[in-house]
């Protein structure tokens, strides 16, 4: 029965009809016991249908998931996620090269995609960088006199940070590194050390606590920047380097668990007392960058995880996405949540996203304003007994006046809280 649904999903999309194709496939899909490759198949044809690139990756990745060793599911997913990765990528194999998806043998013959086989060259990246963009974390033009860099650096040292110092790379040409966010803390600047011997002053920038990433901004200007690999997963077994700042390199390769993990973390054989702080590169044995070293480890054993590179340039893209929307306004880099606030821009004290002081208003004296609305979402909460403000309260005390809900107000009716 589901053969024959993905047959008429097929031909309904080579006769362009792609809504009743989807609709055919999707049907079909529902078959729990559905042979591995004809599902395989059926998510191949299903990503076509839409030309959105994160439907396109989440089919194939189910794709994979059914049919492990089907190569040509490898060689789309690898191509689709390398669009997203920076433009000095390794090019992607010519057409000649590249493989049509073989149908199961139960599938009438000559059903091959057309069009399926990507541009010869890869597309240069959707990516922005900061340089892109006209605009600075705190509004002024990036890379002013900005210190040129040749040859690649494969790692950097991360200075300055709570548990020592860590390791981290560069991610775009115009001096954003990348490092873990348990590398630099609650810092908001660090100290970034580059093979040459150069020591530059790195400004946090961004940082995603819940991926244990953190991106710090350096006032250079590189010609390369380390080669990444397109490949969507790291295989177990697979031989790894992992590179220190200072020359050290520890050669290992992925373990191999029965423990289930988020596709983007892999572990490794490399326990936490061989390494740094973290926030180290690590590569494989094409010398591709393959990931990021954390201090993450399992219950059971003392082996670290690395983090996969696709995620570590997913918040390298969100990051620069929120430049983007905050373009000619003044931001500040909050330590606590790792956002970036528009607090200055209103002249607040308050991050917006978690409500913390920032770090340019702890010594200041707090007051009443006016015209942060907009930013806090005012007039949600219950009023302040001292300013009457709604914005609300964090540990305790109005996010407009400071003020303690604990300690008593004296107004004409009394002492109040």
């Amino acid at each position: 029965m589901a053969i024959r649904i993905v047959e008429q999903g097929i031909q309904a999309i080579q006769g362009g009809q792609q809504v009743e194709g989807a609709r055919l496939l999707r049907i079909a899909l529902k078959e729990d016991g559905m042979d591995a490759r004809l599902r395989a198949t059926a998510l191949m044809w299903l990503a076509e249908t839409n030309e959105d690139v994160s439907f396109k990756i989440d089919c194939y990745r189910k794709a994979i998931t059914a049919d492990p060793d089907n190569p040509d599911v490898q060689q789309r997913l690898s191509y689709w996620l390398s669009r997203q990765l920076p433009n000095n990528q390794p090019q992607q194999p010519s057409q000649a090269n590249y493989q049509q998806p073989t149908p199961p043998p139960t599938m009438p013959p000559g059903m091959v995609p057309p069009g399926m086989a990507p541009p010869a060259t890869m597309p240069n990246s959707t990516v922005p960088s900061a340089q892109a963009l006209n605009v600075g974390q705190q509004g002024t033009t990036p890379n002013q006199g900005a210190m040129p860099i040749q040859g690649q650096q494969r790692v950097v040292g991360v200075l300055g940070g709570p548990f020592g110092d860590g390791s981290g790379f560069f991610v775009t040409r115009d001096g954003l590194v990348a490092t873990t966010r348990a590398v630099v803390g609650g810092q908001s600047r660090m100290n970034i050390d580059l093979i040459s011997g150069h020591r530059l002053v790195g400004e946090v920038v961004r940082s995603f606590p819940e991926h244990d990433v953190a991106l710090i901004k350096v006032n250079a200007a590189l010609g390369q920047i380390p080669t990444v690999s397109p490949s969507p997963f790291v295989p177990e077994s697979t031989p790894i380097v992992l590179m220190m700042h200072g020359g050290k390199g520890i050669r290992s390769q992925r373990r191999s668990t029965r423990d289930e993990s988020t596709p983007h973390w892999f572990p490794t054989l490399v326990k936490r007392a061989e390494i740094d702080a973290g926030g180290d590169p690590i590569y494989d044995e094409r010398n591709l960058l393959i990931g990021m070293a954390t201090r993450n480890t399992s219950r059971t054993n003392d082996y670290i995880y690395g983090l996969h590179i696709s995620l570590v340039f997913q918040c390298v893209e969100q990051y620069t996405y929120e430049l983007q929307q905050t373009q000619g306004q003044r931001t500040t880099y909050c330590a606590q949540c790792g956002h970036i606030s528009r607090a200055p821009q209103y002249s607040a004290f308050y991050c917006e996203t978690c409500g913390s002081v920032l770090p340019a208003s702890k010594d200041v004296t707090r007051y009443p304003q006016t015209n942060t609305d907009a930013l806090y979402q005012e007039n949600m909460h219950r009023p302040c007994i001292k300013c009457q403000a709604q914005v609300g309260y964090y540990d305790s005390r109005c996010l407009r006046c400071g003020h303690d809900m604990n300690e008593p107000v004296q107004s004409n009716q009394g002492w109040q809280r």
